[in-house]
C-alpha cells in the first residue's frame, strides 16, 4: 500500500525539502563538532545532538524576529538569545 502524505507534510515545495536537508547537515556537522570537544559520557553522542539542535533552533528565532524587525540590533539580540539558552541548559 502506498504511504499518503500526511497533512503537515502535504503541499511542501521542493525548495522547503531542499532546507530542511541543508538545515538537518548543519546540525548534523555541529552536533559532530560538539561531541569532540564534550567530555566523556555515556550520554556525549546525545548532549551534542540536543545542544546543535537548540543552538540552531535559537539562531532561526533570532533571524525570524531580525526579519520581523530589521532596526533591532542583531548583535544583542544574538547575545542575549544565547543567554537564555545558557540559563536554560544551565
Amino acid at each position: 500500500m502506498p504511504s499518503v502524505p500526511s497533512a503537515r507534510h502535504a503541499g511542501r515545495c521542493p525548495r522547503h525539502h531542499h532546507h530542511h536537508q541543508a538545515y538537518s547537515a548543519a546540525e548534523q556537522d555541529l552536533a559532530a563538532a560538539l561531541e569532540e570537544r564534550l567530555p566523556a559520557s555515556a550520554d556525549r553522542p546525545l548532549r551534542a545532538q540536543v545542544l546543535a539542535t537548540a543552538f540552531l533552533a535559537t539562531l532561526r528565532v533570532v533571524l525570524h524576529r531580525f526579519t520581523v524587525d530589521p532596526e533591532q540590533d542583531t548583535t544583542a539580540l544574538i547575545h542575549q538569545a544565547v543567554a537564555v539558552l545558557r540559563e536554560s541548559f544551565g
